[in-house]
């Protein structure tokens, strides 16, 4: 309670008091290692984003931060860990953020976005996760490769970690079908591989998912298009990795399954012939990990 008192403190005079605010700004920008920085410095320059005519210049100041190693993912991580409740009352800053982050190239500042984003995602509540959840969607259908993966990353991350609490988020998921055209083999496989976890995970929805899906690789299979085809494959051999890891989680069996035997017993023998003529010229990209 003592320190939420004192950050309104701090907030009213940041807010009210523009000395104040400049000499926190003059004060953080002085740090010049990540030990001599405090939880209370993250909050401070939140409170400074909040405000209208600083948004730009909190950004830049984060991202160097980050670039420099001052602000790290571990006090980051301790941020949400004792504080995520004051966090919470500034999470359109914090995905806004985020956002902006994700998109750098420098893969520190992109790493330290992807953060954020699974840590506010644990965190917060139903609509922040939603939230998320449909920025992350939105990252994918940028265009731009690298932002894609990043997002890609973050939400297989949430789905293998938390497949219960993403599974009512699944819908949003799907809608990355409606990319496929944009998206790397590699990317499809993970795409495919998020979907076949929440479809035989998810006791309440999974069936809706699976028969979603299931729709979904048939299309493809039956195109005359190489491209088409091969999406198809990979959908297929993801959905039984899935139910391979499901039957064997099941049985109790801590034995690994044989993953060609699976699908030679699963998928129709045109599917199997498909995959077969497909896997090769493609290499690890088809079904490898």
């Amino acid at each position: 309670m003592g320190k939420l008192f004192t950050l309104d403190a701090i907030r009213s005079g940041i807010r009210f008091q523009r000395s104040v605010a400049e000499g926190w700004i003059k004060a953080i920008e002085s740090v010049n290692s990540s030990e001599k920085h405090k939880v209370v410095d993250l909050f401070v320059l939140l409170i400074l984003h909040s405000t209208a005519n600083r948004k730009k210049a909190m950004e830049s100041l984060i991202r160097n931060k980050i670039k420099t190693g001052h602000f790290t993912e571990e006090m980051l991580s301790a941020a949400f860990n004792s504080h995520s409740q004051i966090l919470r009352d500034y999470f359109s800053d914090l995905l806004s953020l985020a956002e902006i982050l994700l998109r750098s190239p420098d893969p520190s500042v992109c790493s330290y976005a992807c953060a954020m984003y699974k840590l506010s995602f644990v965190s917060f509540d139903l609509y922040c996760q939603q939230e998320i959840v449909g920025t992350l969607v939105t990252h994918i259908g940028s265009g731009y490769a690298a932002e894609a993966d990043s997002s890609l990353d973050v939400l297989s991350d949430l789905v293998e970690s938390h497949p219960d609490i993403m599974a009512p988020f699944a819908i949003f998921i799907k809608g990355i079908l409606d990319y496929l055209d944009n998206l790397t083999v590699i990317q499809i496989r993970k795409l495919f591989g998020m979907l076949s976890t929440l479809a035989f995970t998810n006791q309440q929805d999974g069936g809706l998912i699976q028969d979603d899906m299931h729709i979904v690789i048939r299309k493809q299979l039956s195109s005359n298009c190489a491209k088409y085809k091969r999406i198809g494959i990979i959908g297929a051999i993801m959905v039984v990795r899935s139910m391979a890891k499901k039957r064997s989680e099941d049985e109790g069996s801590e034995e690994t399954m044989d993953t060609q035997s699976q699908q030679k017993s699963t998928l129709s023998n045109e599917v199997y012939k498909q995959h077969q003529a497909f896997a090769s010229p493609f290499g690890c990209t088809i079904g490898c990990n």
